[in-house]
This record gives structure tokens, C-alpha cells and sequence, in this order.
């Protein structure tokens, strides 16, 4: 199928031959993020996907929007502000379709069931077409892999991880293949896992016994668990019948059986809000997800994706098939099974597929959510320390947006563990999952880098889906709004590359850094400085002569800011790779750092008097590196700045190695 967007929305069907600027494959909303960026930069985009579904789970049951990510861009356009309302999904749709239709003036298209890749042609380090299973090839300047999968990733011969990372290969603490936990942690105490009393057969949800003699912290090649996001309604005009699925047997939902009757109690005053995340769309309609904390394989389902990151797309529609049996035959259980308290089997009663919503698969979610498959191993690779253990990260000289979510992993294998670990019997137990770390909700700026494959690997090639992340840091960056910030600025990046025949590795992340921001991307931590001042100047060590500059201090919540006499105020701007950021002075801002740099007056000893600056947002101090004033560790390098009184202003001195300098501007 066919689709036209944009300036040429009505135009004749494409030839088969047709170059673009920008070459996606995947449909997801990563992908219309970067179409409709280089759509208004008059750059011609077509996306690919292989299945009938459009949009992923953006217009695919995610109707409930994960809270707290900072937007700005294209993913503003989309989602909204942060107190994101909550959309159906056909709203969601809606959205998508018109950002298309009205993006121009560049031509945007888009095919759909184009089926498997089956074949990548590179030249050098460049690919030149991708070729597909049921549609004609994909040949572009510049590629995107925006699918959940990564197969262009994959199969373009670019470097790749599936699973989990060992704890020691990155020095991560949740890494492993359970999290760095023992086994047996969190197992369901009385929920046997066999289905007889001779422990010979396992339930047919439980996967395999806990490797006890393997180390918790090792890692492996598994992925963790998917599920679908149902759209339910209670509106009796609109609601569909939540049916069994074909051929059940209760014998599938023996654990549920066998969990409930174990937390008898626990359950006994609860309702479908106690068993699921749950939130209300409108329209009488509610998005369901997994809950961690409660019960296991309620909506995840960890038994049944182990397969799916290489397998090719009869094999994944198998799969999905499998995880829609599953979460049918779970609501059967809920709706009728006896060991279920009446309010909750009343609720569950109560709530069906909406008739109006998902029309071509009968108010089932068409999209499996896949949360992680294949990832990139770039340019640079984020770990746990990137993204978690403080509420800003530190700053990314080239950060092309922001992420902010928790170490969130969900469940990995449903697993049988021994008494030797639970201390107890035979208990089924869920592993592999990190859902736990809800207390750092970290803003991290993402490098350009992130994106990239290595050099000399792939040079016209973005990953901003399935992206340069350890299994742990990528459970942070995994969200629809997050792939649509990703998409925006990597389809900037893929529009610069085209148009100036580099590779993508040879982007000037300067110049666009000024186009993302000029977008109204947000780029830093504590939002976006504004661009570069022709009248910025930096930061050096001069003789104090007669007429050096005066500065005055400015108190803001304890801390001081620094102004020139003339109005300008010291600031934050570009790298230096030896020490740290620039110091320059630019035009004072009431908005947050890195404009208008906030610093604590830290007193050390030494000098009798001095002080070192510290940075109130990166914690850095600022340094000197011969006579240039820049940002870096507060160790014994730190500067230590004298004030020498010339009321109303003082001009600021800096010791060193017996030389009376002044702090002085270019």
C-alpha cells in the first residue's frame, strides 16, 4: 500500500525507483517525527513498514501517556505539554495523519506490509537501497532504523547488542540477568511452579528453573517482556464482548489460579485498579498496562518473547498471536474463574474492547508493544551511570534532546526457583525485572552520538529508536514521546548529511544543535540557552591593570551569579575535550543555567580569603587551563578567585603560582 503526504498528497503513485533524501524504515512515531522535520525543510522522506499497522503504538494501544518527559519540538506538537491529557487512540491517529497532510513542503510517503527485509546493498560504508519482501526498495541519501525491531540496524551488517549486559562489562549495578539480585528474589511464596507433585512437568507459562549455579549478575541474550496495551470501554452501546480466546484451557492461567488462592487475602478487598496500571482516556474508555508490585503475567507476558527480536515477521505474527491468546485467556480468568473475588470478576465483566477503536482488528490492539529488541552499539554507548543516581545528568556538549524516565525494566522469564534459593518450596517467581527504582526520575541530556553508528561501520545510517543504550540504561529512554523527540532531531541530522553529502558521523553538531533549538527542541537540562551571542566573549587570566574588568555579584537562592560591568553575565558555552565546558560572558538571562551559571562560594584553604565557584547545576568548578577560564573538577586545580574591593564593583583576582591575574574577556 501506497500512501502520499504533504505537498504531493494527491499526487500519482511513486515509481519504484524513487531517491530520497530520507529513507525510514518502520512506521513508528519516531518516523513521522522525522518525516515532518525534513518535510519543512523541503527534504523528501518515505517510510517502510513492514506490517498493516501504521504509527506503532503511538495509534496502537499506548493511549495512556507515561508522565514527567520534558518535550519540546515536533514531540510537543504531539503529545502535548507535560500534564499530558490522556488520548484514545483513534485521537492519537487523527494527530499523526493531519501532521503528515500538513507537514510540506517537502513530499512525505509512506508503504505499508512491505513484509521482511531480505537483503541490505552497501557500498563502502554506505547503503545504498534496502530491498523487501512484498514492496519495492528503499533507496535514500540517508537512512533511519525508526522501527522497535532494529532490523535495518541488524541486517546492514552495523553493530548490535540483544539482552543483558553482565554487571562488570559497564559497571552497572542493576545489570545482570536479574538485576543483580539473588535468586529467588521476589518469588510467590506458596505458588508452585510444577504441575504435579513430582516436580516433573513445569506449568506452561513458566519457562525453566532458575540457573541457581549461574551468577545473577551474568547477563544473557533475552530481552524483556512485551504485552498489549488494551483499550477498554464500559460504554454498553460501544463495548465489544471480551471473549475467550479460541481453544481455551484454564490450565494456561493455572499461576493467576494458583497466585490468587495464595494471596487470598491480600486480594480480598481488591479491584481491577489493585491488579493493573490503569487510566482513563474519555469517552468511557480506559488504558491498561502492566503493574508491577502486585501480581506477575497479569499483562506482561515473559515467557512468550524470547524468540522475537531475530525472528523474521511470520514468526513475529506468531508471536503476537500468541500474546493475544494469552491476554484474552487471562480476562477469561478474571471474568469467571471462582478463586477471583466477585469485584473483580464484576469489573472485569463490565469492561470490553471498544467498538469504535482498532476497526480492522475488531477493538484489539493492532501493535504488540515491543519495549526492546535489537540495540545500537555506537558512537557512544549509554550506561546505568548515564541515566541514573542523580536529578540531572551531566551536561552533553552535544545533546540533541532530552530523556527523563526511571530505570524501568520489566519482568524478563517467568521461572521456576528452587527451595535452595527461596528459603521456602518450590515458588514461581518473575525475574529479570528492575521496577522497583522509582525514586530517580533523571533529566538526561542524550548525545548526538547516541544515534550514530561507529565510524567506519554504517555513515548514512541513524538509530534513534533502538539506540546506543546497556539493557538498563535503555529501560529510561524506551517511550513513544522519547522516540518522537529522537525522530525530530535525527531527521534534522539526516537532512544536513543529505544535503552536504557528509556522513552522518561528520554532522557539525553545532550547527545543528542551532537548527533543533530554532525548532523549539529542547537540548539541555535546564532548558535550552538561547543561541550564540555575536558579542560573547570568553573567560581569560590577564595582568590587573588599570581599567580591568569589574564584576558584581547577583545572590539567587544562596548562590551568586556573575555580572560584568557592562550587563553580560558568565555563562556556559561549547567543550574544551581536556577539562570541560567554556566560561564565556553573554547576555544575562532570567531562565535557568547554563545561562546565568549559579555558583556556591565554596571556601578552601590556601590562600587566606579566596573562594572556589562551583557550579549550582553540573557540581563542576571553574578551572584554569593556561589562561583560559573553564569548567572542570574541583580538585586541587580548582581556581581560587580573590576579590580585589574597587566599590561599587570588585575586579576578580585569581591566584596563581604567585601572579597577580585578573579574570578578563576576549
Amino acid at each position: 500500500m501506497l500512501l502520499l503526504f504533504a505537498a504531493f498528497l494527491f499526487s500519482p503513485a511513486l515509481s519504484s525507483n524513487v531517491i530520497y533524501d530520507i529513507g525510514i524504515y518502520g512506521s513508528t512515531v519516531c518516523a513521522v517525527a522525522a518525516c515532518v522535520a525534513a518535510a519543512r525543510m523541503n527534504a523528501s522522506c518515505g517510510f517502510f513498514e513492514p506490517t498493516a499497522h501504521l504509527f506503532g503504538m503511538t495509534a496502537g494501544g499506548l493511549s495512556g501517556v507515561d508522565l514527567s518527559m520534558e518535550l519540546g519540538g515536533i514531540a510537543l506538537e504531539i503529545f502535548g505539554n507535560k500534564s499530558f491529557p490522556n488520548f484514545p487512540p483513534s485521537a492519537l491517529n487523527r494527530t499523526l495523519h493531519a501532521l503528515l497532510a500538513n507537514a510540506g513542503p517537502g513530499l512525505i510517503s509512506s508503504r505499508s506490509r512491505c513484509g521482511d527485509i531480505t537483503s541490505v546493498d552497501r557500498n563502502g560504508t554506505r547503503i545504498i537501497a534496502v530491498h523487501f519482501a512484498a514492496c519495492p526498495p528503499l533507496i535514500a541519501r540517508v537512512y533511519l532504523d525508526c522501527s522497535y525491531e532494529g532490523d535495518l540496524l541488524r541486517l546492514s551488517n552495523t553493530s548490535y547488542s540483544v539482552g543483558r549486559e553482565a554487571s562488570f562489562e559497564f559497571n552497572e549495578s542493576l545489570a545482570g540477568v536479574n538485576g543483580g539480585l539473588p535468586w529467588g528474589t521476589g518469588a510467590l511464596s506458596g505458588v508452585s511452579p510444577w504441575m504435579d507433585d513430582a516436580n516433573t512437568t513445569l506449568l506452561p507459562t513458566v519457562v525453566a528453573v532458575t540457573p541457581i549455579n549461574m551468577s545473577p549478575s551474568s547477563g544473557d541474550s533475552t530481552v524483556q517482556a512485551y504485552n498489549y496495551r488494551l483499550c477498554l470501554t464500559n460504554n454498553s452501546n460501544n463495548r465489544i464482548p471480551f471473549l475467550p480466546p479460541p481453544d481455551y484451557n484454564p490450565a494456561a492461567t493455572e499461576v493467576l489460579r494458583r497466585s490468587f488462592l495464595a494471596n487470598a487475602d491480600r486480594l480480598s478487598n481488591a479491584t481491577l485498579l489493585s491488579l493493573f496500571l490503569i487510566r482513563h482516556l474519555g469517552e468511557s474508555k480506559i488504558d491498561v498496562n502492566d503493574k508491577e508490585g502486585f501480581l506477575p503475567n497479569m499483562a506482561d507476558l515473559p515467557f512468550l518473547q524470547a524468540a522475537y527480536p531475530f525472528a523474521n515477521w511470520t514468526s513475529r505474527a506468531a508471536i503476537a498471536a500468541r500474546h493475544q491468546w494469552y491476554t484474552r485467556a487471562a480476562w477469561e480468568f478474571l471474568r469467571t474463574d471462582p478463586v477471583v473475588p466477585q469485584q473483580i470478576r464484576r469489573e472485569a465483566q463490565e469492561w470490553g474492547l471498544p467498538a469504535d477503536e482498532f476497526l480492522d482488528t475488531g477493538g484489539f490492539p493492532p501493535q504488540l508493544y515491543v519495549r526492546e529488541a535489537a540495540r545500537l552499539r555506537g558512537e557512544v554507548v549509554l550506561t546505568q551511570a548515564d541515566v541514573h543516581g542523580a536529578p540531572v545528568s551531566r551536561p552533553s556538549d552535544t545533546s540533541v534532546g532530552l530523556s527523563k524516565w526511571l530505570v524501568d525494566i520489566h519482568s524478563v522469564l517467568s521461572m521456576a526457583a528452587p527451595p535452595s534459593s527461596t528459603g521456602r518450596g518450590w515458588e514461581f517467581t518473575a525475574t529479570g525485572g528492575v521496577n522497583t527504582v522509582r525514586t530517580d526520575w533523571q533529566l538526561t541530556e542524550i548525545p548526538y552520538g547516541a544515534l550514530l553508528p561507529r565510524r567506519g561501520e554504517t555513515s548514512n545510517l541513524l538509530v534513534p529508536v533502538c539506540a546506543s543504550f546497556t539493557h538498563v540504561a535503555f529501560s529510561t529512554y524506551r517511550l513513544e514521546p522519547q522516540y518522537a523527540v529522537f525522530g525530530h532531531s535525527a531527521g534534522v541530522a539526516a537532512v544536513f548529511a543529505a544535503r552536504g553529502g557528509t556522513a552522518v558521523q561528520d554532522v557539525g553538531v553545532a550547527g545543528l544543535q542551532r537548527e533543533l533549538r530554532r525548532q523549539g527542541q529542547l537540548l539541555h537540562a535546564s532548558y535550552p540557552p538561547p543561541p550564540p551571542s555575536p558579542t560573547e566573549s570568553a573567560l581569560y587570566l590577564a595582568p590587573c591593570v588599570q581599567g580591568a574588568p569589574q564584576w558584581s555579584y547577583l545572590s539567587t537562592d544562596g548562590s551568586i551569579r556573575l555580572i560584568l560591568g557592562g550587563g553580560s553575565c558568565v555563562s556556559v558555552w561549547g567543550y574544551s575535550n581536556s577539562t570541560g565546558e567554556k566560561l564565556v560572558t553573554a547576555e544575562c538571562h532570567t531562565d535557568f543555567a547554563p545561562h546565568n551559571q549559579a555558583w556556591d562560594l565554596v571556601t578552601v584553604p590556601g590562600v587566606a580569603g579566596s573562594v572556589v565557584l562551583r557550579s549550582r547545576m553540573s557540581g563542576l568548578c571553574a578551572v584554569h587551563l593556561g589562561t583560559v577560564i573553564l569548567q572542570g573538577a574541583c580538585e586541587d586545580s580548582a581556581a581560587r578567585f580573590l576579590r580585589l574591593a574597587t566599590a561599587p564593583a570588585a575586579a576578580l583576582w585569581v591566584p596563581t603560582e604567585g601572579n597577580n591575574l585578573c579574570v578578563s574577556i576576549h
